[in-house]
């Protein structure tokens, strides 16, 4: 936890009693770092399982769901959708009293999980405060909890049977109150989101160090940036199927119920699934379509996340094709080296374009095409030599070499500006030794001076024994 500065030796005169205080507080420091870092890894294990429990949750109730629609009705029809309706057709039965009780038992697990999350946070920042000598911070860990209970805390309890029906935009809807719990649940794929910061080698405890000593914060968002530098398809593309399996389950719990009256089978996951992908896509081929409020909701939101997806899978494609140095490098040459060869083959046409009308002079007629070609290969051949000495190193070139030189002068001047950061610390550091210094001199210069005075005291006795005898 705090710093371990290791000491220097210690000298004679070092009294013994510091000595064990210093073993002292090196082992406190010690027993709180473990302390520290045995918190981190149950924090871990606490998300770990807390997204684990939240996934099958929201598996339960999608799965409930399901079995309303396709286990009691074999497949919802127009008539059934569109005819005169009776509120009790969905009928709760034991296998549905056991996907509630499931979906209740795994969502207090769930919470429980969540209670230990924070105190397990608390007794991090109470570490943190001791051990840094920090002031308190203003953390908000109550109303966190409070706010991710309330999110998490949603489930359809057994027995509950109640529907809602009606007409929306010209189309006859019915929902049950499971379908209605099941979208407010599926808010619960933030804790998926949470173990990101968890196993991403970008927030590890040297990594955290080392963007400490820069000023910065190594938590989720700057992992996920990393991962966008250093690998941007597998990161692209995982978040992209986590909005499609999301929003897709949502689109099918708002359109399912009004699918039939337009004879379109939105009851099925994967025709969802391929609605927000097209959508994602900014494609819109227009064989299936949302026609109910809260659906074309979900697909604006789907839009929206996978316009950004896209521009930052373009550029991650842009990025993907740039050269690097050493191919830049050999790209020029390349380069430079066609340009050479046109200029040599045009100097080249125009020799043997010379030899032809020389051999020509016996026919005036062809002497003169012969000359009209010369002079046009020759005026060829005088522009490309003009455009090389005045174009001979190109934009690109030039930018090559200021950036070769403005990297030499870099790495010249980073041995210096690299240590800027952890001045401050270093300073500290350095005022520290120098104080502890300070009395160990002090206490050598009088132990010199005692034995200094010794030694002239011995030498005075030794002389005056000497006189006298």
């Amino acid at each position: 936890m705090s710093k371990i500065i290791p000491e220097t030796m210690f000298s004679p005169s070092t009294e013994p009693f510091e000595i064990l205080n210093s073993f002292k507080t090196k082992n406190n420091e010690l027993v709180e770092l473990g302390n520290f870092v045995r918190q981190k890894n149950i924090l871990k294990i606490l998300d770990t399982f807390a997204a684990i429990f939240g996934i099958a949750s929201i598996a339960v109730q999608f799965f409930f769901n399901d079995y309303l629609y396709y286990k009691l009705y074999g497949s919802y029809s127009s008539d059934f959708l569109c005819g005169d309706r009776d509120l009790d057709n969905f009928i709760i039965d034991d296998t549905s009293n056991t996907f509630c009780y499931l979906s209740g038992a795994l969502t207090f697990i769930l919470l429980c999980f969540l209670v230990s999350r924070y105190y397990i946070l608390n007794n991090l920042t109470i570490l943190r405060q001791e051990s840094f000598d920090t002031e308190p911070g203003n953390f908000t860990l109550i109303p966190n909890l409070m706010f991710e209970l309330i999110i998490c805390s949603v489930f359809l309890p057994p027995h509950i049977n109640l529907s809602f029906s009606g007409e929306m935009l010209g189309n006859n809807y019915l929902y049950h109150i499971g379908e209605i719990i099941l979208i407010f649940m599926l808010l619960r794929i933030y804790l998926v989101l949470r173990l990101y910061e968890h196993f991403s080698k970008w927030t590890s405890s040297k990594a955290k160090n080392i963007c400490r000593s820069y000023s910065t914060v190594s938590n989720a968002y700057f992992a996920i940036k990393c991962d966008l530098k250093e690998r941007p398809f597998i990161t692209i593309f995982t978040f992209f199927t986590i909005l499609i399996i999301t929003l897709g389950i949502a689109v099918m719990v708002a359109e399912r119920s009004v699918a039939a009256s337009r004879n379109l089978d939105m009851g099925q996951l994967t025709n969802n699934e391929w609605l927000i992908f097209v959508t994602m896509g900014t494609i819109g081929y227009g064989d299936i379509f949302p026609v109910t409020h809260h659906g074309r909701l979900f697909c604006i939101v789907a839009c929206i996340g996978g316009m950004i997806l896209v521009s930052a899978l373009i550029v991650s494609l842009n990025q993907a094709s740039e050269l690097n140095k050493e191919q830049q490098v050999a790209y020029l040459s390349i380069k430079k080296r066609q340009k050479e060869d046109v200029w040599i083959g045009s100097a080249a046409d125009t020799v043997k374009m010379a030899f032809r009308c020389a051999k020509a002079k016996c026919s005036i007629i062809r002497h003169f095409k012969q000359m009209l070609l010369l002079k046009e290969k020759a005026f060829y051949f005088r522009k490309i030599t003009q455009l090389f000495r005045t174009m001979n190193v190109t934009s690109t070139e030039m930018l090559s070499e200021l950036q070769k030189e403005l990297e030499i002068k870099f790495q010249a001047a980073n041995k210096v500006v690299i240590e800027v950061p952890q001045l401050k610390e270093r300073c500290a550091v350095m005022k520290q030794i120098q104080m502890d210094f300070e009395p160990k001199l002090e206490r050598i210069l009088e132990q010199q001076k005692i034995i200094f005075n010794f030694a002239n005291l011995k030498l005075a006795q030794y002389f005056k024994n000497i006189d006298l005898s």
